[in-house]
């Protein structure tokens, strides 16, 4: 991986000028990002670009990256499927349940640290967000699903008798 970085940053330094940008992540510390892209080995390359995602897997040297940033469809390079690109509306919904584990834990964190709450707080807690959304759903949907008394004048009328059949 070091091998490649002169490489890369050489890359990135040509392909300023024409606006492409060149970025590298640790794979230790993004985790989420690497199942969004679907990454098997390292390094991996991608561009996206025109809202699609190509995967690169042909040789490492500047010539080969460049064309590859500039032209990926005549570079050989593979244009991942829509529903494994990162870059997709399923792609971005993956990603946002890839970051739930992540997520919870940074909020774990910050109330147990933070707002110093117990394990015992945060569980309940927990266990009251989903009663609390029932109860407004419930009180929500009463308000206008179910049909009142009749009124007329002020008194209670029943309601039209229905025709059935004998």
């Amino acid at each position: 991986l070091q091998a490649a970085e002169p490489t890369w940053n050489k890359l990135a330094e040509e392909l300023k000028a024409q606006k492409v940008n060149v970025a590298k992540v640790d794979g230790t510390k993004e985790t989420t990002l690497l199942a969004r892209f679907h990454v098997e080995a390292f390094p991996s390359i991608f561009l996206m670009k025109d809202g699609r995602t190509y995967v690169y897997e042909g040789q490492r040297s500047l010539v080969h990256l460049r064309a590859f940033a500039l032209n990926p469809s005549k570079s050989g390079a593979k244009e991942l499927a829509w529903y494994k690109a990162p870059n997709s509306e399923l792609g971005r919904a993956m990603g946002g349940v890839y970051s739930l584990p992540r997520r919870a834990n940074d909020a774990y964190q910050y109330l147990s640290k933070k707002r110093k709450w117990s394990d015992v707080q945060i569980t309940l807690s927990l266990l009251a967000i989903p009663l609390v959304a029932g109860v407004i759903l419930i009180i929500i949907l009463d308000c206008f699903c179910v049909k009142g008394p009749y009124v007329a004048g002020g008194v209670p009328v029943p309601p039209p008798a229905r025709p059935h059949a004998e």
